[in-house]
């Protein structure tokens, strides 16, 4: 009855009707210990022979949430106490193959810490963990593999302890006290969204052009029609009118941009996968081009990786 209340209430709050259905959410299997819901589904805890199972929702930012408060800290204190710290090493265009060979003589000695590879959206996160009686102590046992790896990797690993790549570029932005703004096509607002998930992005995000069609670069984004013409909408020229249309349209400092094909079929002689990120600082002009794979979703994932990487980039070697 205590769940049944507490989804009554969450509905209450949101001010909606709450279908008799979703009581089934509150039914638990005997002899299990709930585990309070973030949502409206709860999860449960069922102990038996000595072992645990333990279930939860399956909607992403519920099962994160119970997992920090109720499942870690109940599995830490059933292993003995002590501390498990993780340090994550994000790496930008090298790949987790060529990321794991330039490190292979660290991974292959590793104790604890352990080493772990986490790959996708165009980038490689080299995850650190180590178990001690205390956080100090785990950190410790850290911090002298963390500088080894990092000197292997050189500039391909992202400076500091960040959370995303938005989060570096953010925080260089707001120490020099200056803004970003972007120009997309083939990303239509994703660019936008990832800088807008850091936190204090209204301290560096001017704002996002939108320019999907050809036309709209031109209106909108203000690239010349020569350029859209030849070499095409696709192209290193494209992105990097697109940075400077992004920049002079919010008076932004820095101005990233990305173009390209995600598919299903080729587009101006560029093919499924093709694309070209852009970025502008302080006169200097820079695109690149980047090969996609995967899906569409996928293919755009690694653009915005790469358009906010590029600027990144720019700032640090202007």
């Amino acid at each position: 009855e205590r769940l049944a209340d507490a989804i009554r209430d969450i509905f209450h709050r949101l001010q909606r009707e709450m279908p008799e259905a979703n009581l089934k959410q509150a039914d638990l299997p005997r002899g299990a210990m709930p585990i309070e819901p973030e949502g409206t589904a709860p999860g449960f805890i069922i102990e038996a022979d000595g072992k645990l199972l333990i279930a939860l929702p399956g909607v992403p930012w519920e099962m994160k949430a119970m997992l920090g408060k109720t499942v870690i800290p109940l599995l830490s204190e059933r292993a003995g106490g002590g501390a498990l710290v993780s340090s994550e090493i994000y790496v930008v265009g090298l790949g987790e193959s060529a990321t794991h060979e330039k490190i292979a003589d660290l991974v292959a000695a590793q104790t604890n810490p352990s080493i772990a590879f986490l790959a996708g959206r165009g980038q490689v996160r080299v995850r650190l963990t180590a178990r001690a009686s205390t956080r100090e102590e785990a950190e410790a046992l850290i911090a002298p593999v963390e500088a080894d790896v990092r000197a292997l990797l050189g500039d391909w690993a992202v400076p500091g302890a960040v959370d995303s790549l938005a989060e570096a570029l953010g925080a260089i932005l707001v120490e020099r006290g200056e803004t970003v703004a972007a120009a997309e096509s083939l990303t239509g607002g994703l660019i936008a969204a990832e800088l807008t998930r850091a936190e204090g992005a209204s301290r560096f995000f001017a704002g996002s052009l939108v320019t999907y069609s050809t036309e709209a670069k031109h209106r909108v984004a203000g690239v010349a029609r020569s350029l859209l013409e030849e070499p095409g909408p696709v192209s290193e020229d494209v992105a990097r009118a697109l940075a400077e249309g992004a920049a002079r349209s919010f008076d932004a400092d820095l101005g990233i941009s990305a173009t390209g094909v995600a598919g299903p079929a080729e587009q101006g002689g560029q093919p499924v996968g093709a694309i070209f990120v852009g970025a502008c600082y302080r006169g200097r002009v820079e695109a690149r081009r980047i090969r996609g794979y995967g899906d569409r979703s996928h293919t755009k994932a690694i653009a915005v990786t790469y358009a906010i990487d590029l600027g990144r980039r720019l700032l640090l070697h202007p």
